[in-house]
Order: structure tokens, then C-alpha cells, then sequence
């Protein structure tokens, strides 16, 4: 065999053996998602695995980050959000925001998010499921200044991928090096029509006799002055008048006055640090 062939060879063994080294790491077992032009994407229901063979990870029938929904005599609280409820690959099942609330409060906690969604993914998801609507006894809305915009679409197989790659060596290469593909524009068979998250929330107070809470979580900018939080307070607001006019009783929930809340329980400019997730 001549020293091409060999090298041929080499580089073959080497990404076949690269690539199953990646797929025995776990760092490929990771939720996938659905996508559609109603509520722009969602956790795929009925999976499970565990990211780097360490982070216990699961779905159920209706996209919740929990275990069979099978709300009961106990209390049962549904927590709307965002990556701050979902919590994501870095962190173990019981560390994210739902058990560790579940393990406080008692009853039952289901968790229902996506990274990015915003209100109206979220009250898109209320409409599409009103068993859940009207199986649980409360809800809890964890929402931030980016939460009040269009829908949240679906736009890239990084960030939401659509099913497991079929080659883990390029996805690591792509999520983590360079991306050679770029996630591009929403494809118009899912784009999801716009509406106004006003007009939603006060169909949603209208048909439920529940209690509400809204978690009025800031960006790390806002808390530390970087950025102004007049807006994102005037959003408490304009969700309290939405609520009066319904004559809907909420409460209301700010992070920022919480006298242990700082700039040192966040990771970034809007996730919490493990501390940040337990103290939220």
C-alpha cells in the first residue's frame, strides 16, 4: 500500500474513530424540537436522555419539562417561561427552576418553556392545550424585557435543532468552532402571523378563574443601570391594567427587589448562575 492510500486510511480511521468518541461523550444527547407556524417551536414531547452522560434531561406528552402529567389533589402550578424555566444542557434535572420549586412550594410543578419563546409562544401554548389550562390549579409566568415582542420562530438546528445530527462530529464543529452554515431566515411555511400579546393575555385572563403570578425577572443591565428598566416595569403595568379590565386579580413578583439578588447571580446577561437559579 503506497503512502497516499495510507494516509487515505488514516484520516478515515481517525474521524470514524472521532466520531464515535463524540457520540459516546453524550454531548449530542441533547431535547429536540418541533416546529410549526402557531406557536413557532417547542420541546418535542415524550423524550429523555442526559447531556454528557451527566445532565438528566425529559419531556412528557405535553412538552413539559416533568415526568407523565398527572395533576392530582395537590396543588398543581404551571410555570410558563423561557431558557430561565428550561434551564438547558448545563444543568442536571433536579437543579432547574421547576423541581427546585416543586421541592419548595409542595404539590406539583410543571414546567413549560422554550429558549426564546416570548408571551405569545407562551399563550399560544395555553390555547393549544386547554386540558392543562384546566387541570392545573395555578400558574406562574417568569417573563423578561425581551418576552413582549413578535412570537419567537423557529430559525436554526443549533439552537433548536429538529432531530439528532446525523453527523456529531460536524454539529460539535459547527455549535462550537465555526459555524459553515449559518441559521438564516425562518422559512415562510414557518413563520408565525403576527398578533399582539395584549390582545392574548387578556383572552387568556378571560377564561381561566385561576390564580396568576408574574415573575418580573431582569436582564443583568437593567439591574446593575447599564440599561433602563422603566420599560420593563411599565410592562408590570400595562399587564396589571390588562388584568383590571378582565377583572383579573394578579400578583406580581420582582427579582430586583430582592435584597439577595445581584449582578453575582448571573453567568451572563440574563441566565443565572446555579446560586441564581436556586435563590430565583
Amino acid at each position: 500500500m503506497n503512502l497516499a492510500k495510507k494516509l487515505f486510511f488514516g484520516a478515515i480511521a481517525l474521524v470514524v474513530i472521532a466520531e464515535a468518541s463524540v457520540r459516546f461523550s453524550g454531548i449530542t444527547d441533547f431535547p429536540v424540537y418541533q416546529a410549526n407556524n402557531r406557536i413557532g417551536y417547542i420541546p418535542a414531547p415524550d423524550q429523555s436522555g442526559s447531556f454528557l452522560n451527566k445532565n438528566d434531561w425529559e419531556f412528557n406528552s405535553q412538552s413539559m419539562g416533568a415526568g407523565p402529567f398527572s395533576p392530582g389533589s395537590d396543588a398543581d402550578t404551571l410555570l410558563i417561561g423561557d431558557s430561565i424555566v428550561l434551564g438547558g444542557n448545563p444543568y442536571r434535572k433536579h437543579e432547574k427552576l421547576g423541581p427546585r420549586l416543586q421541592g419548595l412550594i409542595g404539590g406539583r410543578v410543571w414546567p413549560i418553556s422554550a429558549g426564546s419563546w416570548g408571551m405569545l409562544n407562551e399563550l399560544t401554548y395555553l390555547k393549544m392545550h386547554p386540558r392543562v389550562v384546566d387541570d392545573v390549579d395555578s400558574f406562574v409566568f417568569v417573563v423578561n424585557s425581551a418576552d413582549f415582542g413578535r412570537a419567537s420562530e423557529w430559525q436554526c438546528d443549533l439552537t433548536h435543532p429538529l432531530e439528532r445530527p446525523t453527523l456529531s462530529l460536524v454539529y460539535v464543529f459547527r455549535k462550537n468552532v465555526y459555524d459553515f452554515v449559518g441559521c438564516g431566515e425562518t422559512p415562510e411555511h414557518l413563520r408565525v402571523s403576527d398578533a399582539d400579546w395584549r390582545v392574548e393575555l387578556r383572552r387568556f385572563f378571560d377564561g381561566v378563574q385561576k390564580p396568576v403570578t408574574f415573575v418580573m425577572y431582569p436582564h443583568k443591565a437593567e439591574l446593575t443601570g447599564q440599561k433602563s428598566p422603566e420599560e420593563f416595569n411599565a410592562r408590570a403595568l400595562e399587564i396589571q391594567n390588562i388584568a383590571d379590565s378582565a377583572g383579573k386579580t394578579v400578583r406580581f413578583i420582582f427579582v430586583a427587589a430582592d435584597k439577595d439578588w445581584g449582578a453575582d447571580k448571573y453567568k451572563d446577561n440574563i441566565h443565572p448562575t446555579p446560586d441564581g437559579m436556586a435563590l430565583l
